[in-house]
C-alpha cells in the first residue's frame, strides 16, 4: 500500500468515527443548547467524509475497509466507558463526546488542508471544493470549543 493510500485511509478512518460520534452526541444532546448546533456539524462531517471519498477515487485510492470498520467499531467500544452514571446520561458524557469531537475535526482539517495543498500540483483534486470544507471546518472548531466550554461548566461547575 503507497503512503498516499495509507494516508487517506487513516484519515477516513478517523473522519467515520468523528461522523458515528456526531450522529451519537446530536441525538443525545437534541434537547440542550448544543443541539442544534450539532445537526449541522453532524451533517457537515457526512460531507467532509464524503470529499475524502471523492479524492480517494479521483486518486485511484481503494478504500480499506478493514479500518474503516476498526473506526466504527472504536467509536461504538468508546461508548461503554463509565461516566458516574448507570440510569441516565451523565453530563460528563456530554463533555468527552465534545472534546472527541474537537479533536477529530482538527485531524479531519489537517486532511482537507493536506488535499488542498496536494490539489496544486494534482490534476485530479482540482475542483473539489476543498477551500469551502476548510472554512466551513474552522468555524466548526471555533463553535465546537465554545460548546465545550458551556458544557463543562454546566457539569463541572455544579458540584
Amino acid at each position: 500500500m503507497s503512503h498516499r493510500a495509507i494516508y487517506l485511509n487513516d484519515h477516513l478512518m478517523t473522519a467515520t468515527v468523528a461522523v458515528e460520534l456526531a450522529g451519537r452526541a446530536e441525538g443525545a444532546m437534541k434537547a440542550g443548547p448544543a443541539g442544534p448546533w450539532l445537526a449541522a456539524a453532524h451533517s457537515e462531517l457526512t460531507a467532509e467524509r464524503d470529499l475524502l471519498l471523492k479524492a480517494m477515487r479521483r486518486l485511484g485510492v481503494r478504500r480499506n475497509r478493514v479500518k474503516q470498520g476498526a473506526g466504527w467499531l472504536g467509536e461504538k467500544a468508546g461508548r461503554l466507558k463509565l461516566n458516574g452514571a448507570l440510569r441516565h446520561r451523565s453530563p460528563v458524557s456530554d463533555i468527552v463526546e465534545l472534546e472527541g469531537l474537537l479533536l477529530l475535526g482538527e485531524h479531519n482539517l489537517a486532511a482537507l488542508r493536506t488535499l488542498h495543498d496536494l490539489a496544486a500540483h494534482e490534476p485530479a483534486l482540482q475542483g473539489l471544493e476543498l477551500e469551502p470544507a476548510i472554512e466551513r471546518a474552522t468555524a466548526r472548531r471555533d463553535t465546537l470549543e465554545e460548546q465545550r466550554v458551556a458544557a463543562a461548566a454546566r457539569a463541572l461547575s455544579a458540584q
